[in-house]
This record gives structure tokens, C-alpha cells and sequence, in this order.
């Protein structure tokens, strides 16, 4: 593995006012930066149609962007002889650009391995682009957003210095387009690829085809880890591809807050579990429970019975879904005799025969 600080041999140094000073490394002061807010709204949202440089001068569509990402922004990379700003150490979040982006570099095989590219993004010009990425020999493109095209339309969290706008540091998680997750504040930035590849591996992703009358029309998948549930259905609806993603958070299984799309994250009173939550009532064994509907915010009581391996669920007598679990896992699931949904091997495989497949999607 190459050490962050070391080019062709030589250490990368500035000198500023006399001093050296080592942009690879982080002082043991460094201020933290506290998490603001300024990022609640991105999970469930959607990149942009925006065009942005990358550093061999090619435009890269945000708003096209298919199969997962690893996007990055950071306010500004240090170049050697070049002075920062003043007090630049003293801001929360400022200083540490060189060694994320060298994190990134290190774990780049990685995250690879877990179908994960990367890509890097500041309001630093194109060619201040080329040069970090050449003189840290990174293998992936950072993109220049001088005019924070893309910090705008996903209104971003930044900060001004000496009249500048920049970044401030945050990773997103994106899934063909759909910011999935997000890493905001990012603190120590030297950790930040070694966070994100640990965030990747706790993953427990299972994918269903999505079959309505017999014929597939899309998928979802469902990805539990600690504390976390995550869902979303694709779907080709008028030959639109569609998405319906949600985001749980519970306690114990005990759901906490959820969230719909891009919608903010919303508390969910004690002693309900959204309808999203099915994984956790099901594995509660309970024969009822006080549903949330996460779209209207209804409430009422559904009754679980089981008959085997089936779990029926149903609301005064009428049945919503039913469930095939095999080994404590979920195997199929039936809303009537119409929509169906099983468990498959991967997301090509539940895309297979779809238009999904015909545009590319998930392959």
C-alpha cells in the first residue's frame, strides 16, 4: 500500500511563511466538526441532471449515473507551495482533504470488490484537480464544481472563506441515482474510505423479483444491519422506472423513526411499527400489531396468522399480505393473487426479462 505522504519517493510538503507544513497528516487538535442538520434532507433524494469535469476533461452526468457511487465532497485539497487560507486548522471539518482523498486510494480495490466506484468532488478548478489526483496518484477522477452546480441543487452544507464558497466535507452512498446513504459530518476525514468500506461490508441485502399477473415488472430489496432496516421497490410504471425506497431506525426492534423517499425522518409513537417493518413484526412472533401507513399515516390493527411456513396478515378480516418464511428468512411475499414477490440471487437476476434489464439497470 502506498503511504499518503509519499510521491515518486519524496514527501509532499508546502512550505508557508517559513514553516512546513504536511498536508498528509492531521494535528491532534483538530476541531470537530458537529453535525448541523444540513444533511437530513439527502437520503431518498436524487442526483441532479448536472454535468460536472472530471480530471481527464470528460463530463460526468451526475443525474445518469447508474449502479453505486461513492461521491465525496471536501472544501479544498492543499497543494504544495500554495498557502491556506488563514486559520484554515481552526474550522471544524476544514483540514484533512489529502488524507481522505488517500484513504479513498488505499481502500479503492476494496470497494471495488463491493461493486463501489469513486468519485471526488470540490469547487477547486480542473486543473488543481489534476494535479492532486496525479501527484497522489489516485485511480479514480475528482470532479471540479467551481460554481457549486451540484452543491445547489442538492442544496449541500458549505461554508464561506475569504469569500469563497466550499464544500464541507460529507460522503453519499448512491444507488443508480438515489442517495442511499450519507456520512455527514465526516470526522476523522483519514478514516472516511475505512467507514464507508465497513458501512459496505454490514450489509445483509437481499433482493426480490417483482411479478404482477405473471410477468416481472421490477424488483426490491431489502437490507437489514444493526439497528437499521432499509427497502426500496423499482418499478416500470408507463414506462417510467419508479422507486418507492423507506429507511427505519429501531431499538431492540422496537421501531424508532422512519422515513418515506425524500421525505424528512419522522418519530414513530411507541408501540407501532410502520408497515415497512414487517422483518421485525414477524420475527416478534406477536399475532397482532398497530400499524402505520408510512403514506397517509393511518393507523390500525392487523392480525398475524400462521400456518406453517406462511405468515397472512389481514385487517378485519380482509388479507393485505401474505408471507413464505423459510429458516427465519422471508422467502416470498403475495399482495392478493395478482402481485408477487420472491426471493432471488441478485439484482440481475430479479431484473432479468424487465426493462430494467433493456436500460442496464442493476447489471
Amino acid at each position: 500500500m502506498q503511504a499518503c505522504n509519499e510521491t515518486a519517493g519524496l514527501r509532499i510538503r508546502s512550505i508557508v511563511v517559513g514553516m512546513a507544513t504536511d498536508f498528509t497528516t492531521l494535528p491532534a487538535d483538530l476541531p470537530r466538526p458537529l453535525d448541523d442538520g444540513a444533511a437530513d434532507h439527502l437520503e431518498g433524494a436524487r442526483l441532479p441532471d448536472v454535468d460536472l469535469e472530471r480530471t481527464d476533461g470528460q463530463l460526468v452526468e451526475m443525474g445518469a449515473l447508474r449502479g453505486r457511487w461513492v461521491v465525496y465532497a471536501y472544501p479544498r485539497t492543499g497543494r504544495p507551495g500554495v498557502p491556506s487560507p488563514d486559520g484554515w486548522d481552526a474550522i471544524p471539518g476544514a483540514r484533512g482533504c489529502t488524507p481522505q482523498s488517500c484513504g479513498f486510494r488505499d481502500h479503492h480495490a476494496a470497494l471495488a470488490a463491493h461493486g463501489a466506484g469513486v468519485l471526488g468532488i470540490s469547487s477547486q478548478t480542473s486543473e488543481d484537480q489534476r494535479e492532486a489526483r496525479d501527484r497522489l496518484h489516485l485511480p479514480f477522477h475528482l470532479l471540479s464544481d467551481p460554481s457549486l452546480r451540484l452543491g445547489t441543487a442538492l442544496a449541500l452544507p458549505t461554508f464561506r472563506v475569504d469569500g469563497q464558497a466550499l464544500f464541507r466535507r460529507i460522503t453519499l452512498i448512491v444507488d443508480d441515482r438515489l442517495i442511499r446513504k450519507v456520512f455527514y459530518p465526516v470526522f476523522p476525514p483519514d478514516r472516511s474510505a475505512a467507514e464507508v468500506l465497513a458501512w459496505l461490508e454490514g450489509s445483509d441485502l437481499r433482493t426480490y423479483d417483482f411479478c404482477i399477473e405473471g410477468a416481472r415488472a421490477g424488483y426490491f430489496e431489502v437490507d437489514e444491519r444493526e439497528g437499521e432496516l432499509y427497502m426500496n421497490a423499482r418499478m416500470i410504471v408507463d414506462g417510467e422506472a419508479r422507486e418507492n425506497p423507506f429507511w427505519l431506525r429501531h431499538e431492540g426492534g422496537r421501531p424508532t423513526r422512519v422515513k418515506m423517499g425524500g421525505s424528512p425522518w419522522r418519530d414513530v409513537p411507541d408501540g407501532v411499527y410502520p408497515t415497512c417493518a414487517y422483518p421485525l413484526v414477524l420475527r416478534s412472533g406477536r399475532p397482532r400489531y398497530r400499524a402505520l401507513d408510512e403514506g397517509t399515516g393511518r393507523l390500525e390493527d392487523r392480525d398475524l396468522r400462521r400456518e406453517g411456513g406462511r405468515v397472512v396478515e389481514s385487517h378485519q378480516g380482509r388479507i393485505l399480505r401474505t408471507f413464505d418464511v423459510e429458516d427465519d428468512q422471508i422467502v416470498a411475499i403475495s399482495w392478493g393473487e395478482a402481485t408477487t414477490s420472491r426471493l432471488v440471487g441478485s439484482r440481475a437476476e430479479a431484473v432479468r426479462g424487465t426493462a430494467f434489464e433493456e436500460v442496464g439497470e442493476g447489471a
